[in-house]
């Protein structure tokens, strides 16, 4: 639970520095970890702690849940969504990067958290477009 809370505690931190509000699920929302709206686009993020032992398992939920996550909140009326999953440490397996980026998921964790985030920032700033 601390580092989930302390890698959740990170991104807010990253986001309001970067002057976007960071947001807790409504009441009629699904549970997510913490989202923020820039622009047009909502992002829904889903914070995971791994460890050796559980990063397979830590990981295929969190990637299952940003995808609920963005189906529900479609449904309320959120497009576009783009889904984001927050490790607290960067996964032992590379190929986590390739699955999210394949499917649209932009992958975090401490070491590039920040730098991700900016370039987000700046693409959004610069184009219009999300991820």
């Amino acid at each position: 639970l601390a580092a989930h809370n302390r890698t959740q505690n990170m991104i807010a931190g990253i986001l309001r520095r970067l002057g976007i509000e960071p947001l807790s699920p409504a009441h009629d929302e699904p549970e997510f970890d913490i989202a923020w709206k820039r622009g047009e686009t909502f992002y829904v993020c889903e914070v995971k702690s791994i460890t050796t032992a559980n990063e397979e398992r830590q990981l295929r939920m969190a990637i299952g849940q940003v995808i609920r996550y963005r189906q529900k909140l479609a449904a309320r009326g959120h497009e576009p969504i783009a889904t984001v999953v927050a490790a607290e440490r960067r996964p032992s397996d590379p190929s986590w990067q390739d699955l999210c980026e394949h499917e649209g998921i932009l992958l975090l964790w401490p070491d590039v958290a920040e730098n991700r985030l900016t370039d987000l920032t700046a693409a959004e700033d610069n184009k219009g477009n999300p991820l």
